[in-house]
Formats: C-alpha cells, sequence, structure tokens
C-alpha cells in the first residue's frame, strides 16, 4: 500500500524528523527562556502593584488628594466671587475690600492673580466673540 521503503528513503526520512525535532528543541527552549523573562516580569509588576495600592490606600495620600481638592474649589469660589463682582461694576479696590479685607477669602496676592486670569478669560472671550 505504501510502497517499499528503501534504506535510502528510510534515511531521508529520519533525517527530517531529526532536524524537525531538533528545531522544536531550541523553539522550546528559546520560548521556555522567554515564559521565565514573563514571570519574572510578572511578579516585578505584582509587586510593583501592591507597593502602588499600599500608597494609594496610606491616610497621608488620601488626605492629600482632599487638600488638593479643597484647594481647587477654594480658588473656584473666589473667582466666582471675582466675577460676580466684576458684573456688578465694582471697582478693583471695591472688589479687594470686599474679597480680601470683609470675606478673608484668599490674601493680596492671590487677589490679583485671580484678577488678572479673569481679565485675560474676558480679553478671549471678547476676541472669540469679535472674530465670530
Amino acid at each position: 500500500m505504501f510502497g517499499i521503503i528503501t534504506k535510502k528513503k528510510l534515511k531521508i526520512i529520519t533525517d527530517e524528523i531529526s532536524k524537525d525535532i531538533n528545531i522544536n528543541k531550541n523553539n522550546i527552549s528559546t520560548h521556555s527562556k522567554d515564559i521565565i523573562d514573563m514571570r519574572l516580569l510578572v511578579a516585578e509588576l505584582k509587586g510593583m502593584i501592591k507597593v502602588r495600592e499600599q500608597v494609594a490606600n496610606s491616610p497621608q495620600t488620601t488626605s492629600n488628594y482632599h487638600k488638593k481638592a479643597k484647594k481647587i474649589a477654594d480658588k473656584v469660589q473666589i473667582l466666582a466671587e471675582m466675577k460676580k463682582l466684576i458684573n456688578k461694576d465694582f471697582s478693583t479696590q471695591e472688589m479687594y475690600n470686599s474679597v480680601v479685607l470683609d470675606k478673608g477669602l484668599c490674601r493680596k496676592t492671590c487677589f490679583y492673580k485671580y484678577l488678572k486670569i479673569i481679565r485675560e478669560q474676558e480679553l478671549r472671550t471678547s476676541q472669540t466673540k469679535k472674530a465670530n
């Protein structure tokens, strides 16, 4: 059915099989090294994740987030208050008296910094309206 297998054909077949086996052995050794490297990388990443989780869950970090959030909220409140006073046509001195001296929302330096921010925003919006 298969025909007669001669010694020559048998030698060719066994040589091909041994070549394939050697190639597969090389592939297996290469892949096993890759697998070991990947396992080390995964272990290292797991360690990094655990450290980050510990840092993220520490009370000091959460309090820092709350401090930053409070600062941003305060800044937004001050800017909104100043914008409201500008819309009511208050002078800079009247706004300063209201925001800094009366309400104590910020200090003098921050007040003028925020005033500059608001005026720059007004210039940008007025220029955009003119362009349209």
